[in-house]
C-alpha cells in the first residue's frame, strides 16, 4: 500500500496518531516563533507582577481609531498578548468609559 505525502500507511494508523505525527512535522517549535510587534501607540503600561502587565495602546483597523486595553505575558521568546484578556473600547464610547474611570477614582478615594 502507498503512503500519503505525510507519511501515513492509509491503514493501521489511528487518526490521533496521524494527528499527532502530523502536528510534529508541521507546528512551529516553540523557540522558533517570535512575539507580535505591538500595533498603535501604547498609552500606558500596569506591571503586574514580573511576567504580566496591562497595555492601553491607541490602534487604529479598518481605518476606524479605538482603545485597545490587553493583557500582555513574558515569555522567553519576549511579550506575547493574551487572546482572551482585552477589550476594545470604540471612540464613540471613550466619554462614557471615561466618567466610569473617573467614578472608580472617586470610589476609590472614598475606600483609602
Amino acid at each position: 500500500m502507498s503512503k500519503d505525502p505525510f507519511g501515513f500507511s492509509p491503514t493501521g494508523n489511528t487518526l490521533r496518531d496521524a494527528a499527532d505525527a502530523l502536528r510534529q512535522k508541521t507546528a512551529p517549535k516553540t523557540s522558533d516563533r517570535k512575539p507580535p510587534e505591538e500595533n498603535g501607540i501604547r498609552l500606558a503600561t500596569i506591571p503586574r507582577g514580573e511576567d504580566e502587565e496591562l497595555r492601553l495602546s491607541w490602534a487604529e483597523y479598518n481605518g476606524r481609531n479605538f482603545l485597545n486595553i490587553r493583557m500582555w505575558h513574558r515569555q522567553e521568546s519576549g511579550w506575547w498578548p493574551d487572546k482572551s484578556k482585552g477589550m476594545t473600547v470604540r471612540v464613540h464610547e471613550l466619554p462614557d468609559f471615561a466618567e466610569g474611570i473617573a467614578q472608580a477614582i472617586d470610589k476609590a478615594k472614598e475606600a483609602a
